[in-house]
């Protein structure tokens, strides 16, 4: 396990498991990634648009963003 993170959460949630507001924020993402056109699976597409929103919130907790 790498990063300190939980060994016991799933790497990657299941699709429904994400409420509308984040469903909506991952497509923005994903759509301002051009990740919808790289082939991606939608499973990995939410994932890493939801690491991406995880990690911006944590740079603004810092005071970084």
């Amino acid at each position: 396990m790498c990063c300190g993170g939980d060994p016991t959460a799933p790497l990657t949630p299941s699709i429904s498991s994400y409420t509308p507001d984040q469903k909506l924020r991952q497509d923005n993402v994903i759509r301002n990634m051009g990740w919808d056109k790289k082939g991606f699976s939608e499973k990995r597409q939410r994932s890493m648009a939801q690491i991406f929103l995880n990690e911006i919130q944590k740079a603004k907790d810092r005071g970084e963003w």
